[in-house]
């Protein structure tokens, strides 16, 4: 019962320390790879945004 205690107890450190790293993890965005995808979608010819714009 104790060894089966003690890897509860390693796996949920397991579990929390997975957790937090997950947390720390944003979304970042690389402002070059935006720049890039909008000229893509301006460059489309069926763009409503271009219609819009003429």
């Amino acid at each position: 019962m104790l060894l089966y205690a003690a890897f509860a107890d390693k796996y949920s450190a397991h579990k929390n320390a997975k957790k937090k790293k997950k947390k720390k993890k944003k979304k970042t965005y690389c402002f070059r790879k935006v720049l890039k995808a909008i000229q893509k979608y301006f460059q489309r010819p069926k763009s409503s945004i271009r219609k819009a714009w003429e």
